[in-house]
């Protein structure tokens, strides 16, 4: 029995939504490389203390970061230490996660056309320290030079 063209158009369309579902549904991935520079802190919103990374002026609330992060590229689930020492000492660990993280949010303007609760203006928190030379002056020694340039 001869393929009828209306058979064979019924058929690119099922292909064509196929693709299209299969395309639409992929996992998009991201890097886990040292691509963008980030800092790290500690700041408090609403006498909450956080632990936090700096990308594009931006102060994030590190734990809700990675919560988003592992969700929107389902990700394996990562605890992020509570305090600045426990994540430093966890660093080597960690550090492919926090790479994610910057990498992900580093996209030019993204925050002009994104807006999520666990990102803070600087300006804004009650506290916030920056942890760079504190670390330089007491755990450099710890850490190799590429994490030093991170932050």
């Amino acid at each position: 029995m001869p393929i009828k063209i209306d058979q064979i158009a019924h058929l690119s369309i099922l292909l064509g939504i196929f693709f299209l579902h299969t395309v639409a549904n992929a996992n998009p991935k991201i890097s886990d490389q040292p691509i963008t520079p980030f800092k790290l802190a500690t700041f408090e919103v609403n006498n909450s203390p956080k632990i936090g990374i700096a990308i594009q002026g931006k102060l994030l609330d590190l734990s809700a970061a990675n919560r988003y992060v592992s969700k929107k590229f389902n990700l394996s689930d990562i605890s992020i230490p509570d305090d600045m020492l426990s994540l430093i000492e966890q660093y080597r660990n960690l550090s492919h996660r926090l790479y994610q993280i910057a990498n992900h949010f580093s996209e030019e303007n993204y925050f002009s056309k994104n807006k999520h609760p666990f990102a803070f203006n600087p300006k804004n928190v009650s506290f916030c320290f920056l942890f760079v030379q504190y670390i330089q002056c007491l755990y450099g020694q710890l850490f190799d030079s590429q994490f030093l340039y991170l932050l």
